[in-house]
């Protein structure tokens, strides 16, 4: 998501880019859909279909796909027509009050998954922040038990808190020819290890990302263990 701020934003959004039908009017909070050209003007150029949103009347939204690539030419097009690029964290730090909902914005720009982008929300509107202040108001009415229990029960959420953006890093390991591929691709749901009934097929570590439950996972598949005069084993 690209976001455009400023008295000229509609001027340099619509100088680029095109709706897929209608008027290139814009209603707050209407999404419209189109095409952004990086050549105004120019029919053959290439372009990319995106999603626009006025937010407010000088900020607007541009949701892109097709990755990174194509993201950044749009903003190319836009700083080349007279927009200031702001960096990532230059953002978070004008837009979002306080550290600990800076992080979390930080860390929801990572995600994954909904679920864990969904616990990030929670963070960034201020989840942590209430436990802390919830505890410290125990302390100050002399409820130390209670504060107790409370800090216990972050601490044992802490070890989900450290896998919101880094995965659950999980090996696959064992004796030859005991399905340790077969698992992995019926885990991540198609082909991504070569299976055959000769042992010894797997020779590297074969890394792969998926979510269970909703949790970030990476499965890594592993050679069969196994004692070998074989100068490759």
């Amino acid at each position: 998501v690209i976001e455009v701020r400023g008295p000229r934003a509609m001027e340099l959004i619509q100088r680029h880019w095109s709706p897929h039908r209608g008027t290139s009017d814009f209603v707050l909070g209407r999404i419209r859909y189109g095409m952004f050209r990086t050549t105004p003007g120019d029919p053959l150029s290439i372009g990319e279909s995106i999603v626009a949103v006025q937010r407010e009347l000088d900020r607007f939204e541009l949701h892109c796909h097709g990755g990174q690539a194509a993201a950044l030419s749009i903003l190319r097009a836009l700083v080349d027509a007279g927009a200031e690029e702001f960096a990532r964290n230059a953002w978070i730090e004008r837009e979002v009050p306080g550290k600990m909902a800076a992080e979390a914005t930080e860390a929801l720009l990572k995600a994954t998954t909904v679920r864990t982008a969904s616990i990030l929300m929670d963070q960034v509107r201020g989840a942590l922040d209430r436990e802390w202040n919830e505890i410290a108001r125990s302390i100050a009415e002399k409820k130390l038990a209670d504060a107790g229990d409370k800090i216990d029960a972050l601490r044992r959420r802490a070890d989900i808190g450290l896998h919101l953006i880094h995965p659950w890093r999980v090996v696959l390991c064992g004796p030859p020819n005991v399905g340790k591929s077969s698992l992995l691709n019926r885990l991540l749901g198609y082909s991504r290890a070569v299976v055959h009934a000769e042992a010894g097929t797997t020779r590297d570590l074969l890394a792969e990302s998926t979510s269970i439950d909703g949790w970030p996972v990476t499965l890594i598949d592993s050679a069969g263990v196994r004692g070998s005069e074989h100068e490759v084993e």
